[in-house]
């Protein structure tokens, strides 16, 4: 369903992607996102969707998203909780979650702080090298668990546009 709303020209919006990471969807997360969803879309309330999806046992999620740029430092608007607070006073608190939400924390500060990373050439010269949103994708789809994700995705899309095609061959028939 998610693929064809996309095939027909849908847009992800913050709902569809806030579910599907809510609910553990790592297949469809993994669609939206490269369909350009934007990760650090919020709701009215300031809830981000790497705050809805933390705290709920959906740790390859929270990768996929931090790995895609979610911003772990926003705060909810009605209690100024970030992520991170969701994670540590939720009924399944996973202490592998906390310690990525943490680390996430510290680097997006360092990234924010710095702006970008200076380097020495080799001819002595000061390179500027910026992050950017592209090489954060590029390096989480070597991630081995995102091939999986994307292998799983590439055969799902498959099949519905066998179907697709098989429902239009039979109604051209008819």
């Amino acid at each position: 369903y998610v693929v064809s709303f996309l095939m027909n020209g849908g847009k992800p919006d913050y709902e569809v992607l806030a579910l599907s990471a809510r609910h553990g969807h790592d297949d469809i997360v993994s669609v939206l996102i490269g369909s350009d969803a934007d990760v650090n879309s919020t709701a009215e309330d300031g809830s981000s969707i790497l705050m809805n999806t933390v705290g709920r046992g959906h740790i390859q999620i929270v990768k996929l998203l931090l790995e895609n740029g979610a911003n772990p430092l926003v705060k909810r608007k009605s209690d100024g909780k970030t992520a991170l607070d969701i994670a540590l006073n939720s009924d399944i608190r996973e202490e592998e979650e906390i310690k990525i939400l943490k680390e996430s924390m510290k680097n997006f500060k360092d990234t924010k702080i710095h702006g970008s990373s200076v380097n020495k050439s080799s001819t002595g010269r000061t390179e500027v090298k910026r992050k950017s949103r592209k090489r954060k994708l590029i390096r989480g789809k070597e991630n081995e668990e995102l091939k999986r994700i994307n292998e799983k995705v590439h055969m799902k899309v498959k099949k519905i546009i066998l179907v697709r095609n098989l429902n239009k061959s039979l109604l051209k028939r008819i």
